[in-house]
């Protein structure tokens, strides 16, 4: 049989078109699991002269007795009802399998479980569940060390348009493209949903989910990278130059969003020549932080396309227009705005005795700042 390349929309239509037939097969499990409840519990296959349902699906159907047993507990645990053929609507478009393993799950890690979760990744919550960390890591570490390891990620996420503008679905988009990411690290497991139903993590030992937002999550992200945002070198600042053994590219189709243009994938490094067999290896340096390629907090206006050899205004600061720190914040996004405010809060040491006064306050937001909202010097 000859092959042809599938294009990128026919790779989502057969993915779509692989979910919906699951879902179908996952609803007649549900319908059988409860004929042969009804049949069990009215002990009818004792008119064809059986001793027991797993016995007449044996010989029937050839169904082994576990996997009867399986049919029938999915209908139990997942069906509205007893009475119901249909399944509950936290499990829909769940496939077969995924509820099978699902049985084995308390309530609460139930609802970690989408229609887009992996087996995988269950079999990662639960090998969660059973083994005991090694080491007792706290929620920021673990974020930290979740960027540690996606150096293509933070740095995109830190250069975008969308950390510009404070395009929240952008973010979301650059962080999380699947749409379901699942990350373990310590005492932390980490579930990545989409926009609207944010993040939920368990900490070993505590029966209970917590859940946090996306917001919450680039709050977090702020306090940790805020010395060393550097666009798409933030990376390098905060952890220090990749080691051979990181460059390692990987690609992978992780998309259930609307196709987007394909663009080539480029590595946030150079590729090193081969060299023989053995080479030092490279020791962490860091780099000193560099202005981010954009504004943090620009206004969402495009310039006008540039001539060649044209200067900007920029280039030339005392001609730029005096603006109070309160006209700059008007100009910023929502997002922009908060990201600003947190950052100038983080790194001013009288930040809060300057909110307790009205008067310092006035003073502050009638300051005189540049295009980024820093302070003129004289």
């Amino acid at each position: 049989m000859e092959y042809v390349q599938m294009t990128l929309d026919d790779w989502l239509q057969e993915k779509e078109a692989i979910r919906k037939d699951l879902c179908v097969a996952t609803e007649a499990f549900v319908r059988i699991g409860y004929r042969l409840r009804r049949i069990r519990e009215t002990k009818a296959y004792e008119k064809d002269g059986y001793h027991s349902v797993s016995e007449f699906a044996e010989a029937e159907y050839k169904i082994s007795k576990s996997t009867t047993s399986t049919f029938i507990k999915i209908h139990e645990t997942f069906a509205k009802g007893p009475d119901s053929m249909e399944l509950k609507e936290p499990y829909k478009g769940i496939g077969s399998s995924i509820l099978g393993e699902m049985l084995k799950l308390s309530d609460a890690d139930r609802e970690l479980i989408t229609p887009d979760t992996t087996r995988a990744q269950l079999r990662e919550l639960k090998a969660f569940n059973k083994t005991e960390p090694t080491e007792d890591t706290g929620l920021s570490e673990t974020i930290i060390e979740f960027f540690r390891e996606k150096p293509e990620v933070l740095n995109e996420f830190y250069s975008s348009d969308g950390y510009t503008t404070g395009d929240m679905e952008e973010l979301v988009d650059i962080l999380n493209p699947s749409g379901s990411l699942v990350y373990r690290k310590g005492s932390y497991m980490l579930f990545f949903y989409d926009l609207d139903k944010g993040i939920k993590y368990k900490v070993f030992g505590d029966p209970e989910n917590h859940s946090m937002s996306y917001g919450e999550l680039f709050s977090m992200m702020q306090e940790i990278y805020h010395d060393a945002i550097s666009g798409n070198r933030t990376y390098e600042s905060y952890y220090g130059k990749m080691t051979v053994e990181e460059t390692t590219v990987t690609t992978t189709v992780t998309t259930t969003r609307q196709a987007k243009p394909e663009k080539p994938v480029e590595s946030q490094v150079e590729r090193t020549p081969e060299k023989p067999e053995k080479e030092p290896k490279k020791t962490l340096e860091k780099v000193l932080p560099a202005e981010p390629e954009k504004p943090i907090n620009t206004m969402t206006e495009t310039d006008s396309e540039q001539l060649p050899g044209q200067m900007e205004i920029i280039d030339y600061p005392e001609a730029m227009p005096k603006q109070t720190r309160k006209e700059y914040l008007d100009g910023c996004t929502e997002f922009g705005m908060a990201l600003y405010l947190q950052r100038w809060y983080l790194d001013n040491p009288e930040a809060g005795e300057i909110i307790k006064s009205v008067d310092r306050l006035e003073a502050w937001l009638k300051e005189k700042v540049d295009q980024n909202g820093r302070v003129e010097e004289e």
